[in-house]
């Protein structure tokens, strides 16, 4: 129970995992659990296998391939089911290489589906655009933005050791919580590197980190449009004689150019980490990204 863990099946296993599916708003239906049709009531149709996600939709089992993580501060558990037993060596590839970019992705719950949906089933509009609008117009191509990873991508990331943002900037300060400043970080890197956006608090006790959490409000900006905090993975850990929470997201596939990232972090009131007093107040962190010159 105390180590990350990763359960890797096929639908036939979900009485096995069932908790963490509940806890994700997965409900798997298998074709054998359909009450058997009434007699005399017309035609029935083919009784079909689904995943229903909730904030996603439902897709057939057939052709997909699910993953699941939740995190918790013990561990994080990865969850991923197939259709078959080959199917399943195929998403533990999947897994390894974080090979996730033509997958759907909501609050930890990732859908990769080669199956088609019938009539009435499949993913919410919103996630999966028409085929007529894949390729943006002249206006949506005006302001270029750089990816922002799954939550599985990010954490692979951040095992891997993809480098921070901050690690990478020209400038480093050795004050960073200061209410009302701006801290301006310069980076340039190819359009291609990975990085992690990333904030962190610390406290010398559990209890001193939630109580410190519950006064800190954060919003994270993209060339001034909101990044959802749905898209950010968070990790507790203890750091060097301190209770650590982070925050953080791969960005990569950088379009040529200039971006700002920008982390806004509200201390609504005064904070006591165990060691410091830092007074209410909003703190900038400003990522100036050079990508590619």
């Amino acid at each position: 129970p105390g180590h990350d863990a990763i359960f890797l099946g096929t639908f036939d296993d979900v009485e096995l995992v069932q908790e963490y599916l509940d806890d994700a708003g997965v409900t798997i239906t298998l074709a054998e659990e359909e009450a058997t049709p009434v007699a005399g009531v017309g035609e029935e149709e083919e009784p079909m296998d689904t995943i229903e996600v909730q904030g996603l939709g439902t897709v057939p089992i057939a052709g997909t391939t699910l993953f699941v993580v939740r995190p918790s501060p013990e561990r994080v558990a990865v969850i991923a089911l197939a259709e078959n037993g080959d199917a399943a060596m195929d998403a533990l590839d999947q897994l390894a290489a974080a090979a996730f970019s033509p997958c759907v992705e909501s609050d930890g719950v990732m859908v990769c589906s080669t199956g088609e949906a019938a009539e009435g089933v499949g993913l919410d509009e919103g996630h999966e655009p028409p085929e007529e609008e894949a390729t943006p117009g002249p206006e949506e191509t005006a302001q270029e933005q750089p990816r922002i990873g799954s939550l599985l991508e990010s954490q692979s990331a951040l095992a891997a050791g993809v480098p921070w943002l901050v690690e990478l900037a020209e400038e480093s300060y050795e004050e960073t919580s200061q209410a009302g400043e701006t801290y301006v970080y310069t980076v340039a890197l190819d359009p291609s590197q990975d990085a992690l956006w990333i904030f962190g608090w610390c406290a010398t006790s559990r209890e001193l980190l939630e109580q410190n959490w519950e006064a800190i409000t954060l919003l994270f900006t993209l060339n001034d449009e909101e990044v959802p905090m749905s898209s950010f993975a968070m990790m507790e850990s203890d750091f060097e004689d301190q209770e650590c929470r982070l925050y953080y997201a791969l960005v990569t596939d950088w379009p040529l150019g200039d971006h700002e990232l920008t982390t806004e972090v509200t201390f609504e009131t005064e904070l006591d980490d165990g060691q410091d007093i830092f007074p209410a107040g909003t703190h900038y962190y400003q990522y100036i990204v050079t990508a590619g010159g």
